[in-house]
């Protein structure tokens, strides 16, 4: 008499098709189907998944799910049997007649479980956005008050340069007049810089490309932040700020007069 093995085998040669085509087919891997031809079913599922595959497979094959899942049953160990039996009939699909009836009296204490690791997976992603989302507000909030900002003399408004472009400043006045250039460079993806010059509106700019180069003017003071400040490189009269600073953070400059 063959075995499950060998009666697998030999309706997946009768079907003319190897390991891998029916593999893709039925979505399940290639190496468990090649256990499952040598009686081989040590593949460290659960009873569940195993008893699953099988009837799958056998259908795929065109044999008896009923009965394949019978001879399982009949090479495991007699501890073994009496749990996975239950489990078998709720992953067999309904090719006879006689199994609907006791499918509809086994409940099923698994699939209620499987859907709901999705859900996990959502909640995760959306509270780590949600996360970002207020703590950005928070800090664009808190470091753009007026609260902490010297009151200037006058206000200049600073004059933006399209990425990739440089635009030299002009020349320093003399004392208090005195116009200082900042240089702000992306050196990798950034995804928001804020800037705020001499008190005035705050300029924001998004999805910062390596390369991308915005040029202002000011006469005292700025504050700016950015949401990767390792990828963004400050120049103040074409010296760099020589920042440590990582993550979401920010950086000022309150001008010293000559």
């Amino acid at each position: 008499m063959a075995s499950l093995g060998q009666k697998l085998a030999e309706a997946r040669n009768r079907k003319g098709i190897s390991i891998r085509e029916a593999s893709d087919t039925t979505k399940i891997r290639g190496d468990y189907l090649t256990k499952f031809e040598n009686d081989d079913f040590d593949v460290n599922l659960p009873p569940v998944y195993l008893r699953g595959f099988l009837s799958n497979y056998a259908s795929y094959l065109d044999l008896d799910p009923e009965g394949i899942l019978a001879d399982f049953d009949g090479q495991q160990p007699a501890e073994k049997r009496r749990r996975p039996k239950g489990f078998g009939t709720i992953t067999v699909e309904n090719t006879e007649g006689e199994s609907q009836s006791g499918e509809a009296t086994t409940p099923p204490p698994q699939t209620k479980g499987v859907p709901s690791f999705p859900w996990i997976s959502v909640c995760i992603t959306l509270g780590s956005l949600l996360a970002v989302t207020i703590l950005v507000v928070i800090v664009v909030r808190s470091f753009w008050s007026n609260d902490d900002e010297p009151d200037p003399n006058s206000q200049t408004s600073g004059s933006v340069v399209e990425p990739g472009v440089e635009k030299v400043a002009p020349g320093a006045a003399v004392g208090e007049n005195k116009v200082h250039q900042l240089k702000l460079i992306a050196t990798g993806p950034i995804r928001k810089v804020f800037i705020r010059l001499d008190g005035q509106a705050t300029q924001i700019f998004n999805e910062l490309k390596p390369g991308d180069v915005h040029v202002f003017e000011f006469k005292e003071f700025f504050k700016g932040g950015a949401t990767v400040r390792e990828n963004l490189e400050v120049e103040i009269d074409g010296k760099e700020d020589g920042s440590q600073d990582t993550g979401l953070t920010t950086f000022y400059w309150p001008a010293k007069k000559e």
